[in-house]
């Protein structure tokens, strides 16, 4: 069962009893910190509790390019081994955030869905992550490496479950591929 979430009809306020969920995560910032990329988003976003992450659309591809506006991975969750993605799998796996900073949230984005970025301004870091089916932060809340800001959904425009990654070095948007480490 999953705790209680932000209600998103309402603004900008958790729901009365809301938990701020934490994910066992390897100390991210200590990982990129020793890489020489200083709170860089290390690590795989999607957390599922069976199953491993697969890549479903690829950077510039398809509706990811050109990758200087829309450069992004779509992830998913292949949960009977064949390495393809799988609807069931995927819903509402848990997203958590990579690195540190202020989450700016839009619910119901016709295009992103329920869309989340966090920008850590200290560092030149930021991700961003559409299609969620439910929010768990908040715009203006501090997120912490490994905190759940959200499940996997197919909010938008989505043909199905998955989850749209974007990743931005001091305001210019990078392959993920560089420093995702989900596989």
């Amino acid at each position: 069962a999953q705790p209680a979430m932000m209600d998103t009809e309402s603004a900008d306020t958790p729901s009365e009893g809301a938990t701020v969920l934490l994910l066992n995560v390897e100390p991210l910032a200590a990982i990129a910190s020793k890489r020489g990329l200083p709170g860089a988003p290390f690590g795989c976003p999607v957390k599922p509790a069976d199953g491993a992450v697969v890549m479903t659309q690829g950077y510039a591809v398809g509706t990811h390019a050109p990758a200087a506006i829309w450069g992004a991975v779509d992830l998913a969750v292949d949960g009977n081994g064949d390495g393809y993605a799988d609807p069931n799998a995927t819903l509402g796996a848990p997203i958590v955030a990579l690195h540190s900073g202020i989450a700016r949230v839009v619910p119901n984005n016709w295009l992103a869905g329920n869309y989340v970025k966090i920008t850590d301004e200290v560092n030149g870091w930021a991700t961003a992550y559409a299609h969620l089916n439910e929010l768990n932060i908040v715009s203006g809340q501090r997120v912490e490496p490994g905190m759940i800001i959200g499940w996997v959904g197919t909010t938008g425009y989505s043909s199905g479950p998955h989850m749209h990654y974007e990743v931005y070095q001091n305001d210019i948007n990078i392959n993920p591929l560089s420093i995702l480490e989900c596989w």
